[in-house]
Parts: structure tokens; C-alpha cells; sequence
């Protein structure tokens, strides 16, 4: 009838660690993001113009825009676009205006973990048991701009899932022969994305793949390198979505038999190990600026 026959057991697990991060950065003012740095001639700084550019025997040399401002029709309008997500200034910064924006860019982790099992036993001979076990930790990440005009411009998310699932049978034939199979899958999922995943692309900025193939929509912003000035605009827009897959199938039938006083053991272990991988490769695109054309010369 089933009594004492079927035995189960879960348990749920959540853990939420949150982790402040204040940080102090640089980023472009009102001004700046208009074309107009004249604020930085008092401190030496002085951007060139690169269209001015002339080679004066084997250097090539170019002429400074006036009163360090560049003009509207210079200006790049995916810089433009780029712009809207960036927070502007929250507090004065030193004399090159360094140190003008402090946040929060706290560390996230979210974790769960869902553990059952159910035993079951048909008669004196025949019994069961399956196991589960379900964890997923979900980070986020270096998002220091936060979210501006619906968009976060930095930072990641990444979840980490294992599936673990175990079935054993163990079957007594007769007094001399016990048969045992076991079947086992462990799966490991990790997903990872930049923040802005879902919320822009490429294409919203303004940036057509010139090959002509056209990028992924919607995966987030392409990756922006602007080294020497701040870490908010050193890697901005990140990640492209990677996901890693990997997968462990196991059968270990075994059968114990009986003679006398002694007993045998005998059986197999099969494992089959199956691994899928989605590296991202920059596929928004990656684009790197220095200074290589905006200084007076070559160097």
C-alpha cells in the first residue's frame, strides 16, 4: 500500500552578500562633451587638430584648435550618442578637472541552492533513490556609471548554474546476485554579459560593421578603451554575451555475486565528457583611442 515505502528530503538555500565599492573617477563635463576644453589651456593641456596635419621633413606636425575647442561639425556623433549614457560631474575636481564624479559600484552576489531526494522501495528486492541538487550564483559587477537615459554603460552579469542529478537502482535477485545501476548527469552553465545586454547596441550608436555583415542586436555596447584618463571610460561596454556549457553523463552498472564465503564484484564506469563554448571575440566591436593624433607631433 505504500507505506513506509517512499521517503523524501529537500532543502532551499539563499544567500545575498552585497558588497560596497565607493570609487572616485573622472568624467567629461558639459563643456568637454560640447567640444570646448578650453578650461585645460591653463594647465598645458592643448589638443591638436588632426586634419591640420603637415609633414615638416620626417615629422609630421599639427596646429592646435583655437582656444582649445573643437568644432560642433568635428565632433563624432557616436561619441555623441555614446555621451547620453555617461554620468556627468557630481562634485569639482582638481585643476584638470580629475575626481569629478564619486558613486557606488557595490558587488552583487545572489545564491541559491535547492538540494532533494526521494527513496523508494517496491519490495524487499527492488529500491530507488533519485538525488537533485540546483545552485545558481548570480553576479553583478563594475557598473560604474549606474544607469543613465534607461542604460547601464559598464559592468556585468554573470550566473553560474550546476545541475546535479543521480538515479540509483539496486536490485537483489536472488541471495547470490545483486544487481546495482547508476546513472548520473552533472551540468555547469555560465553565462555572462555586459550590463547593458538587452537595453543597446552597436547599431544605436550610429556603428555600421564595415565588412558589411552587420552586428549582433541588442548583446549591449561595443567595448571603448580610452586608457589615461579615467577607468569609467577605460573598457567601457564590456562584454559581449559568452556561455560555457559543460556536461558529464554517467552509467555504472555493477553486479555482486555470491559463492560461499567470498563475493564478486564486477561492472563498468562510462563517462561521456561534453563541453560547448561561445567566446565572445569582441563581436559588437572594440574600438581603442589614444592621444597618436590630437598631439602636436609623431613623437
Amino acid at each position: 500500500n505504500g507505506k513506509d515505502r517512499t521517503f523524501f528530503f529537500a532543502s532551499v538555500e539563499r544567500i545575498e552578500e552585497i558588497n560596497p565599492r565607493p570609487f572616485t573617477t573622472t568624467v567629461p563635463t558639459q563643456a568637454q562633451r560640447n567640444g570646448d576644453f578650453s578650461a585645460l589651456l591653463s594647465q598645458g593641456v592643448i589638443i591638436y587638430n588632426p586634419f591640420s596635419a603637415t609633414q615638416q621633413g620626417a615629422r609630421v606636425v599639427r596646429q592646435p584648435f583655437p582656444n582649445n575647442i573643437i568644432p560642433t561639425n568635428l565632433l563624432n556623433p557616436v561619441a555623441l550618442n555614446l555621451l547620453r549614457y555617461i554620468p556627468l560631474p557630481n562634485q569639482p575636481g582638481d585643476a584638470l578637472g580629475r575626481g569629478n564624479f564619486s558613486g557606488q559600484a557595490p558587488t552583487t552576489n545572489k545564491y541559491y541552492a535547492i538540494i532533494s531526494r526521494v527513496d523508494h522501495t517496491f519490495n524487499a528486492n527492488n529500491r530507488i533513490f533519485v538525488r537533485h541538487a540546483y545552485t545558481n550564483r548570480n553576479e553583478q559587477d563594475e557598473n560604474f556609471t549606474g544607469e543613465v537615459n534607461g542604460v547601464r554603460a559598464s559592468g556585468f552579469v554573470q550566473d553560474r548554474i550546476n545541475n546535479n542529478l543521480v538515479a540509483d537502482y539496486v536490485g537483489t535477485f536472488s541471495p547470490k546476485f545483486i544487481f546495482n545501476f547508476r546513472f548520473g548527469l552533472a551540468r555547469f552553465d555560465n553565462v555572462e554579459a555586459s550590463a547593458s545586454n538587452g537595453q543597446i547596441d552597436a547599431a544605436a550608436l550610429g556603428i555600421t560593421n564595415p565588412s558589411g555583415g552587420g552586428f549582433v542586436s541588442g548583446i549591449g555596447l561595443p567595448r571603448f578603451d580610452i586608457p589615461g584618463i579615467a577607468d569609467i571610460l577605460t573598457g567601457i561596454g564590456g562584454r559581449t554575451p559568452e556561455n560555457v556549457l559543460n556536461r558529464v553523463y554517467s552509467f555504472q552498472p555493477t553486479v555482486t555475486s555470491i559463492f560461499g564465503n567470498h563475493s564478486i564484484k564486477y561492472g563498468f564506469d562510462y563517462r561521456q565528457y561534453l563541453e560547448d563554448s561561445a567566446p565572445p571575440f569582441d563581436a559588437n566591436g572594440r574600438y581603442r583611442f589614444d592621444t597618436s593624433f590630437t598631439r602636436l607631433n609623431d613623437l
